[in-house]
């Protein structure tokens, strides 16, 4: 049975990029739609979600798309979406794209600020609404039952519920986009901190609410998400994928009190199913980069022949260009033997004739 479309409303400096990497190797390139991100291009984003939509071999559409994007999918679309803490995010993604210096803080927070409940309200953002209204439209949709909340926070975890809830293989992954270079939040001083929260207070709200629905969604996961972290965990140690470890908080499922589970409660009795999973993780792993190694190949064997065909194109014009310039050379040959044809037969023409030989005038008869 073919499962619904999946959408990844990706908002920025919230791991999505890792979590892309991921649904690709899931679904294989090709099965995933890449779309502009709607603020810049909204009018190509619809073309490329109806196109999807209407294509059967799509399994993902991954973007910085809005919930407002919504109603061009099918009913049946599921949605999935990471965040972060705001102050987090709002700090990564200023000093990613290196804005500091260029763009004040002040300045950038002033265009950002709020951007998580604005993206997940279901408004379109480039348009203004009460802050009210924002937060509840953002509620509605990440309690809708076709929506998963994931938290970069604790990204093991989220990715663990996605393997649960999408039929997932599950993969390794590497952490990719990090910047380890910027400061941290004990690092930016308390008159900056205090102003991203000021500009963030919704988004801190809705965070804090999406917390609540994660720790659900895991708790109602039970044993089979502590399972699938265990088996991430020693896919890990076998396979040796750089992963980075989740950093949820203490209590959460997924910490190592709750991984080692001395009595089994949680892990399951049956160490041959966990064995098993590790080995399935391991084989999807290697599957999933093997398929994303077999795309970029062709994609390079794509680009390699538009190539081909550009330098055959200009090959074929220079052809005809010399062509051309040898017919023209010819003409002018034929036309430059016309006139010299024509030049010698009018000298011919106006020679006077031959009157014999002269005579000096001494010696002719008085």
């Amino acid at each position: 049975m073919t499962q619904p479309m999946l959408v990844f409303a990706h908002i920025p400096k919230t791991a999505g990029t890792t979590l892309t990497g991921v649904i690709e190797r899931e679904y294989g390139v090709a099965a995933c739609v890449h779309v502009k991100n709607w603020h810049d291009h909204r009018d190509e984003s619809l073309e490329a979600i109806r196109g999807a939509a209407a294509n059967p071999f799509t399994r993902a559409v991954l973007g910085h798309l809005p919930f407002a994007a919504r109603p061009a999918f099918p009913p049946t679309t599921r949605w999935l979406t990471v965040l972060r803490d705001p102050v987090e995010r709002a700090l990564s993604d200023y000093f990613y794209g290196k804005r500091v210096g260029a763009v004040p803080l002040a300045e950038y927070l002033a265009r950002t600020n709020n951007l998580q409940t604005r993206m997940l309200s279901g408004i379109d953002p480039t348009e203004s609404a009460p802050a009210e209204e924002l937060l509840e439209g953002a509620k509605r949709n990440l309690r809708d039952p076709t929506t998963t909340v994931a938290l970069a926070e604790r990204f093991d975890e989220s990715l663990a519920l996605c393997t649960l809830r999408f039929g997932w293989r599950g993969v390794l992954y590497r952490s990719v986009r990090v910047n380890d270079q910027r400061p941290t939040l004990e690092q930016i001083g308390e008159l900056d901190e205090t102003a991203i929260l000021r500009e963030n207070e919704v988004d801190l709200e809705l965070y804090r609410y999406a917390e609540l629905l994660f720790a659900a969604a895991v708790a109602e996961s039970g044993a089979a998400i502590a399972f699938e972290l265990r088996a991430l965990e020693l896919a890990e140690e076998r396979y040796g994928a750089r992963r980075s470890p989740s950093t949820g908080k203490e209590g959460y499922v997924g910490q190592l009190p709750l991984l080692d589970d001395p009595d089994g409660r949680a892990l399951g009795s049956d160490a041959s199913a966990l064995e098993a999973r590790v080995e399935q993780i391991g084989l999807a792993s290697a599957l999933g980069s093997e398929r994303i190694r077999t795309s970029r190949i062709a994609q390079e064997l794509a680009t390699a022949n538009l190539r081909v065909e550009r330098v055959e194109g200009e090959r074929d014009g220079l052809l005809g260009k010399n062509a051309a310039l040898l017919e023209n050379k010819a003409r002018l040959k034929e036309r430059i033997a016309r006139i010299n044809h024509r030049r010698n037969r009018d000298v011919a023409n106006t020679e006077p004739p031959d009157s014999g030989p002269t005579i000096p005038e001494a010696a002719r008869p008085t």
